[in-house]
């Protein structure tokens, strides 16, 4: 199919041009949730194999500008886990350095990933009336700035249907700080 294209000009040197004023934010806490989920029937997820290196990953995730990837098989069809930035950047990876006694570098997604098993998520169902609030409150309790969406296809197979990210959902509802929802795992990240 062939578009025609839109009329179009040049912008004139002598007018002035200002950003709209923003009006009534289109979204709240109380909006349908699934405004602000990212869904894989729409939006290809970004995956990456557990065999790569952590750096490697690192890098496919600045690469896509996303803080999460999923860990998928070779076939890309079955997912193995989550890694997320804040896992890579974290801590976890320096000790895990140490007590290996291998370099960063070495350092491979499967060491680091949370499992299938691991993973919390919620049914696409459970999303006919959720509100934006109830998933910001749910990844509050789980201690995730990530929550996945699961379904299932024609097929009756489960399936990964689309994915949460508070940081998303802090752009989206116009909030400029993030919305803390990682407890705290040390007294450094209490006093810091």
């Amino acid at each position: 199919m062939s578009y025609a294209v839109l009329n179009y000009a040049p912008l004139k040197a002598d007018n002035h041009f200002y950003l709209v004023e923003p009006g009534e934010r289109l979204l709240n806490e109380d909006s349908p949730a699934v405004k602000v989920m990212t869904d894989f029937k729409y939006v290809t997820p970004i995956t990456t194999s557990a065999d790569v290196s952590i750096e490697y990953a690192l890098n496919k995730m600045k690469l896509a500008g996303v803080r999460l990837l999923l860990v998928a098989d070779e076939d890309e069809e079955n997912i193995q886990g989550i890694i997320s930035a804040t896992t890579l950047l974290g801590e976890r990876p320096i000790k895990m350095s140490q007590e290996l006694r291998v370099p960063f570098s070495d350092l491979k997604v499967s060491q680091l990933m949370t499992k299938q098993t691991d993973i919390k998520a919620i049914r696409m169902m459970s999303l006919k009336d959720a509100r934006i609030g109830h998933i910001i409150s749910t990844m509050k309790d789980i201690g995730r700035k990530h929550l996945l969406v699961t379904d299932t296809d024609d097929k009756g197979r489960s399936i990964v249907r689309g994915l949460f990210s508070i940081t998303q959902i802090n752009k989206q509802l116009g909030k400029t700080g993030e919305t803390q929802v990682r407890h705290a795992d040390s007294l450094a990240q209490l006093v810091g």
